[in-house]
C-alpha cells in the first residue's frame, strides 16, 4: 500500500498526476473523525494487480469544502454523496439525501458534536 498525503489545493492535481482509468480503479473515499477535524482519504486500486493500493489523504476542517474528484473519475459522485450523509463531509457538489431516509439522524457516523446535536434535533 502506498499512502500520499496532500493538501486541499493539491488534492485534484495529486490524483490527476497518476490517475489513468485504464490503470487505476476508485474503490471507495472515507472520512475519518481525528478530534475537530476530518480525514478524506481517497483510495484506489491497480487494475489486474492483487494488493496494490494507492491512498490519497488530506486534513480538513469540519465545515470546510473537499475537492471533488468527479471530473476525474466520474463514479466519485456516489462515494462523495455517501460520505456527505454519513459524516458531514462537504465535497463540493455532492448531493445530500442520496444514501440515508429523510427522517434518519443526520451524519450518524460522526461522533457527537455540537453541529451533529444541532441538526439531529
Amino acid at each position: 500500500m502506498e499512502k500520499i498525503e496532500t493538501t486541499r489545493e493539491k488534492v485534484v492535481n495529486d490524483i490527476e498526476a497518476f490517475y489513468d482509468p485504464n490503470v487505476w480503479r476508485l474503490i471507495t473515499i472515507n472520512t475519518l473523525q481525528i478530534g475537530d477535524r476530518l480525514e478524506a482519504q481517497w483510495i484506489f486500486a491497480k487494475v489486474g494487480v492483487l494488493a496494490k493500493t494507492r491512498i490519497v489523504f488530506a486534513m480538513f476542517e469540519m465545515d470546510e469544502s473537499i475537492p471533488s474528484i468527479r471530473d476525474i473519475c466520474p463514479t466519485a459522485i456516489f462515494a462523495e454523496a455517501e460520505q456527505l450523509d454519513l459524516m458531514g463531509a462537504r465535497f463540493e457538489g455532492a448531493a445530500e439525501g442520496q444514501f440515508l431516509e429523510r427522517d434518519a439522524a443526520r451524519m450518524p457516523l460522526r461522533k457527537s458534536t455540537k453541529e451533529t446535536d444541532d441538526r439531529n434535533n
